[in-house]
Parts: C-alpha cells; sequence; structure tokens
C-alpha cells in the first residue's frame, strides 16, 4: 500500500512558485536593431555585425538591477546587490543563483572565490586555468553559453547560436522537462527543474505529497489563506 506523507504547515512565504512565461515579451526594438542606432544614437559598434541583429550580448542584456518592474533576470549588478538576512525580504534583488558583482569587483585571488570568472564579466581565474571537474578541453575563458558556457547548446561554439529558440519560446509551465532547450531549467540543456517566478503572498500550504521515478516533482495542493 502506498504511504502518503500528509503535511499542513502555515508559513509566511516570500517566494510562492507560480508559472511564467519564458518567452520575451515587449517591442523588437528593445532587443534588436537593424542600422545601428537606437533613439538616434548609434549603438557600441564592434567591428562587425551583431549576431541575431542583437544590440547587446548575454552579460550586455543580464546587467542591471532586479528591481521586480521587467522579468528580465539580471545576473550582473554594477552596485552591490541587496541579500537581506535571508534573501527573502522584500528588498532583496537577487536571484538565486546570486550576482556576479562580488567576482567582477577586484580581480585578487579572493574575488575568483566569489563566483565563476566568465568572459566579459571578470577577468581569467588567476589561479585555475579550466572549470573545477573539468575534462581539460577549454582553450578559452569561460563564457555564458555554447561549447565553453554552461548554457544554450554545447555543440554550438558561437554563444548566441547556442541559444537559438530559447527566448522566443512560450512556456507557460512551472516544471521544464529538459526536453528541448527552450523546456530546459535555465537553458541548461536537457536540465530539469522548477521555472518559477517570485510573489508576495502568505498562503496556508497543506500537501499531501508522493513521488514516482519518471513523473516530475511531488505536487502539493496549495490552499488560499483566508
Amino acid at each position: 500500500m502506498m504511504r502518503h506523507t500528509i503535511c499542513c504547515t502555515v508559513l509566511v512565504l516570500l517566494a510562492i512558485p507560480v508559472a511564467g512565461s519564458a518567452r520575451v515579451t515587449g517591442p523588437c526594438v528593445n532587443c534588436h536593431t537593424m542600422h545601428n542606432s537606437q533613439n538616434n544614437f548609434p549603438v557600441t559598434d564592434s567591428g562587425s555585425p551583431n549576431n541575431a541583429l542583437l544590440v547587446s550580448d548575454c552579460v550586455g542584456c543580464h546587467t542591471g538591477t532586479n528591481n521586480g518592474v521587467n522579468d528580465t533576470p539580471y545576473v550582473f549588478d554594477t552596485s552591490p546587490p541587496m541579500y537581506g538576512d535571508t534573501g527573502t525580504e522584500t528588498t532583496a534583488n537577487t536571484l538565486a543563483g546570486g550576482n556576479f558583482y562580488w567576482v567582477a569587483a577586484g580581480g585578487t585571488l579572493i574575488d575568483d572565490r566569489f563566483g565563476h570568472n566568465v568572459a566579459g564579466i571578470a577577468a581569467p581565474d588567476a589561479s585555475l586555468s579550466l572549470p573545477p571537474g573539468g575534462d581539460g578541453t577549454f582553450n578559452t575563458q569561460l563564457r555564458c553559453a555554447g561549447t565553453s558556457g554552461c548554457h544554450g547548446r554545447q555543440g554550438v561554439s558561437e554563444q548566441i547560436s547556442a541559444m537559438k529558440g530559447t527566448h522566443h519560446y512560450k512556456d507557460h509551465t512551472i516544471w521544464q522537462d529538459g526536453t528541448t532547450l527552450a523546456k530546459s531549467y535555465r537553458f541548461l540543456d536537457t536540465i530539469q527543474g522548477l521555472g518559477i517566478r517570485r510573489m508576495n503572498s502568505t498562503r496556508i500550504i497543506c500537501s499531501t505529497t508522493s513521488t514516482t521515478a519518471g513523473t516530475g516533482p511531488p505536487k502539493p495542493t496549495r490552499h488560499q489563506a483566508p
């Protein structure tokens, strides 16, 4: 007889999982340009056309402060991010994966311990020439995506090409099953996980939890508190 664990817990939560869309929304001009100009000013010229007519690269688009105004996940802040005591306060502006601010802040050996030395954010690691646990095939600095990165298709060397078909994919499911790159957790190819947004709320969570291999995460039943 299958046994179920029934839990009824009163929680005050600042991070309730709700379904979110992985698709980029808004005017095309927010991300793309055809004539190297934005608001009557030229876009910084790299000397060659930008892949996919983008106005910037991965780092440029994901640099900023998570203020809740838009849905862009910023992983690199140019000023010290706020964590608070637990990271769940309404004043916190960090993501679950942290922020590259500290590894980029100085360039000393101590700073290298604060995160990945991603190209375009921080200088190469002063001690490690290869990512820990790597297979020794890296011949360039760690990047965001592609063959020398974590996100996107590992078999594609160019970062933007490695991410093709991700940002425009419409996905409203909480569980990312990894069946495609666009449906992989944080666009880590084939990786499964919970793709959630944060919503400030107070709820009573009564859950009946059972797990079966291959069926995804436990599915608790949530009841809105009166």
